[in-house]
């Protein structure tokens, strides 16, 4: 199996004209440019994302400790559609949705306790 690169090489050899050559180069650059961004980008908000879902995690679960250690309770995380609203999460089958998004959270995340996978 012949790697991206003796490809690359082999296509550039190829080609005789020097202008056709030099696109041949900045096309591979190009393409070199975008795998090192999307890896990059990928690593990155996987970081990013990882880090702000356990600040707010840790956040939330503060703000919890301390209204239900002061004996004040805490407000309900409940979002309860009425009227105009109802209607429109019924339409959007917003019920439906969220349970099709939570899902797929828990399905990551026993996947990555699952070390084979």
């Amino acid at each position: 199996m012949v790697g991206l690169g003796a490809a690359l090489t082999a296509i550039v050899r190829a080609i005789s004209g020097s202008s056709l050559k030099s696109a041949a180069v900045l096309v591979a650059m190009f393409l070199a440019l975008k795998v090192v961004m999307t890896t990059l980008v990928v690593t990155g908000m996987a970081v990013v994302l990882n880090n702000f879902v356990i600040d707010f995690i840790t956040e939330y679960i503060a703000e919890m400790a301390v209204s239900l250690s002061q004996g004040t309770g805490f407000e309900s995380s409940v979002i309860s559609l009425t009227g105009v609203g109802g209607y429109l999460g019924r339409l959007m089958l917003l019920k439906q949705s969220l349970a099709l998004v939570i899902s797929g959270l828990c399905i990551g995340a026993t996947r990555k306790f699952i070390p084979i996978l």
